[in-house]
Order: C-alpha cells, then sequence, then structure tokens
C-alpha cells in the first residue's frame, strides 16, 4: 500500500496493466471529482480555448494534425457543459483540408483510416487519437461526458450565450 491507501495498480497512471479505454476516461473523471471536491465547485471557473483543436489530447506535448480552424474561447461555472459545448462546436465545424480527416494517421502505433464524410460536421475528438483504443474512438466523448456528469460534476446543458456581439454594440 502507498502513503494514501491505494494500490499503485488503482492509480491511472503507473499502473501494472493498461486499462482500456472507457474505464481510463471514467478514472480521469474521478480525479478530476476528487480536485473539485477538495477546491470548492463554487471556487472554480473554467475556460476552453478552442484553438488548435489536434487529433490527440491536449496533454501530449505534441497533439497531432489540426482538426478544424480555431473556434473561440468559451467561459462557464460548469465544467461538463463546457466541454459538451467545445465538443459540439468542434463536431459542427468544418474538418480543415488535409488535416487527419483526409489523409487519416500513420504512425508506430498503426494506422488510423481517413473519414471524409467529417469534413463536413460530426464528432472529431477521439476520433484519430492513437491513444484511444480503436473500438472506443467514436463514443469516448460521449463515455466521458456521461462519467462526469454522472459523478455530479455538472450538466451536460448549456446555453452558449454570444458576448461578442453584445460588446460590439456598446
Amino acid at each position: 500500500m502507498t502513503r494514501i491507501g491505494k494500490k499503485p495498480e488503482e492509480f491511472v497512471f503507473g499502473m501494472k496493466e493498461r486499462l482500456d479505454s472507457p474505464n481510463q476516461v471514467e478514472r480521469m473523471m474521478d480525479n478530476a471529482a476528487g480536485v473539485i471536491k477538495l477546491l470548492g465547485a463554487k471556487n472554480i471557473c473554467y475556460f476552453n480555448f478552442i484553438v488548435d483543436v489536434t487529433s490527440h489530447c491536449d496533454c501530449m506535448p505534441a497533439g497531432g494534425l489540426l482538426l478544424v480552424q480555431d473556434q473561440g474561447i468559451l467561459f462557464s461555472n460548469d465544467p461538463v457543459a463546457i466541454d459538451q459545448a467545445s465538443s459540439d462546436i468542434i463536431a459542427k465545424a468544418p474538418g480543415l483540408p488535409q488535416g487527419p480527416i483526409e489523409t487519416g494517421v500513420q504512425g508506430p502505433a498503426g494506422e488510423i483510416p481517413p473519414k471524409p464524410e467529417l469534413l463536413e460536421s460530426g464528432q472529431k475528438l477521439g476520433i484519430f487519437s492513437r491513444f484511444c483504443q480503436e473500438e472506443f474512438r467514436e463514443e469516448i466523448v460521449d463515455i466521458q461526458l456521461t462519467a462526469a456528469e454522472r459523478l455530479g460534476l455538472g450538466s451536460r446543458d448549456y446555453e452558449l450565450k454570444d458576448v461578442t456581439t453584445e460588446k460590439a454594440s456598446e
């Protein structure tokens, strides 16, 4: 046992065996819930910069090829709502030509084929990530947001308010 009472294999990182992608994102949401509980939800606000959206997690030092053009900045007091809104915005955005949507992804971990039908619209996050197991790529965002909502971190419901037009009219 470690000093906080967990076995090393119970942690997300540094486990003896790799978790499947759904279990990994569910544990990530458990960890987020712990941080929010520790700090207090009322003491946290969230900004999502929907810029340089790539085929991999933004936790990676080199995220991969761009999927869509920059979409803007979101603010919320609800981490689940802001992530749902960000995901929806990216899904509605046209894919960038010559990006992974058109070319696929080739690498040491294997090949992810192109999905040209996503150039117009459709869930793009997770689809081209070599870090997500193939069978879960199409649903990994939904799995993560569902887990976060189930843990009481927030709601997937949201209402977008464009403050740029308000500022311009003042």
